[in-house]
């Protein structure tokens, strides 16, 4: 029974960890590599059949838990002859069953909020990225024109170039008839 417990209980710390990790304010680069190594493991088949293997055992100890949990209790204050008490063992049974109930709870609430957590980096990943693109496909926009207006800049100046050359032997012909 301690390892099925240690079981439950390492795998709810673990969930509680990757929520919190996913929470913070990290750099893009990182959040990408986790939403990234998130969406590989979610595509492998093998994956998928142990979490939701896992899932279901756990949906499984959520319901025997809580069914087992609603034990009616009588205390000394409710009965008054003292007969009809609940026996301390059905009382300690009661309590490891809501405990139970608890862990098993927290650990399927736990992984809903990482599949809404992931979905939303997802988006906000995507959203990033499609930013990322419309400014590169900006900036090769603009470094085209850019090499276009150099190219019209040096055809003018080639073309003022070739206007003043005929303007300065225009201007030696017409001196050299003047004097």
């Amino acid at each position: 029974m301690s390892i099925y417990l240690l079981i439950i209980f390492f795998s709810l710390i673990m969930e509680m960890t990757i929520l919190f990790i996913l929470v913070l304010p990290l750099p893009f680069s990182i959040r990408r590599l986790f939403f990234s190594l998130f969406e590989r493991a979610t595509k492998s088949m093998q994956v998928r059949t142990i979490s939701s293997i896992f899932g279901l055992l756990v949906s499984f100890l959520f319901y025997d838990s809580r069914k087992r949990s609603m034990v009616h209790v009588l205390t000394y204050q409710d009965d008054v002859s003292g007969q009809n008490v609940t026996p301390i063992h059905a009382l300690a049974s009661r309590a490891y069953h809501q405990r139970n109930m608890y862990l098993s709870g927290f650990i399927l609430y736990f992984g809903v909020c990482i599949a809404t957590v992931m979905t939303i980096l997802g988006k906000l990943v995507k959203v990033h990225d499609d930013m990322h693109m419309r400014e590169l496909g900006n900036i090769e926009y603009i470094a085209k024109s850019r090499i276009d207006d150099l190219i019209k800049l040096k055809h003018e100046k080639e073309q003022n170039l070739r206007d003043l050359k005929l303007q300065v032997a225009k201007l030696k012909t017409a001196s050299t008839s003047f004097s």
